[in-house]
């Protein structure tokens, strides 16, 4: 019997990172915003490690669960699209961190994603999204990656799970303590609001969450 979901037994949240226009909006109204356009309730608050223009100030907006669907996935692209009109401007120091989920997930089948991902190299394809890098030192770093498929390779198979389960946190991907999987990745994709690339990287994102589903059926 298939151990594979339904991708709309899937679900995915955000943390979005940005900058607004002091003189346009306040985060009290921007939540509002956000929250509106999303169908649920997420949380608004500081990051002291953004940096913004004079007249802007900085914010990290946590999404509400969203479930993988084709109705929810055209409601954050729009979303993304609309934040130029809400007086959001995203810049190099801002993050998109995408957790992927599903109910009864366990840590079991996070560390065996990973390793499915590192050990055939398939991970690579996750970090770039056209010619735009989906890693950034010291944020979001792919070095581990790089390490857990020399491991695999060489047939260190104790090796690459060491590596992998680490809970470093400034990793490219990673097992989140809450039990997700976290793709911290996704940073500048966002610097210049175009559909295109939005779209874009919601097919990046399906192909990591049917990634994620081929794994839970491989036994070696």
């Amino acid at each position: 019997m298939s151990n594979k979901r339904l991708l709309k037994d899937f679900s995915f949240g955000f943390e979005l990172e940005g900058t607004y226009d002091n003189y346009e909006i306040n985060t009290s109204r921007l939540k509002h915003k956000f929250d509106s356009m999303l169908g649920g309730e997420g949380s608004m608050h500081g990051d002291g490690s953004l940096r913004a223009e004079c007249g802007y100030s900085t914010f990290e907006y946590a999404s509400p669960v969203i479930q993988f669907t084709p109705v929810n996935i055209q409601k954050v692209i729009k979303f993304l699209d609309s934040l130029p009109s809400m007086f959001v401007k995203i810049n190099r120091t801002c993050g998109f961190h995408t957790h992927i989920s599903f109910k009864g997930i366990t840590k079991k089948d996070a560390v065996w994603a990973l390793a499915s991902m590192a050990s055939d190299g398939s991970y690579e394809e996750f970090l770039k999204l056209g010619r735009t890098n989906l890693y950034r030192a010291p944020y979001a770093k792919p070095t581990f990656l790089h390490k857990a498929y020399s491991y695999a390779k060489n047939g260190q198979y104790r090796r690459m799970v060491d590596v992998i389960v680490d809970n470093e946190k400034y990793r490219s991907i990673r097992i989140h303590p809450q039990g997700t999987i976290e793709w911290r990745g996704p940073r500048t994709f966002l610097n210049t609001i175009k559909h295109s690339k939005n779209v874009a990287f919601f097919k990046k994102l399906s192909k990591f969450i049917m990634k994620i589903n081929e794994s839970l059926d491989k036994d070696y």
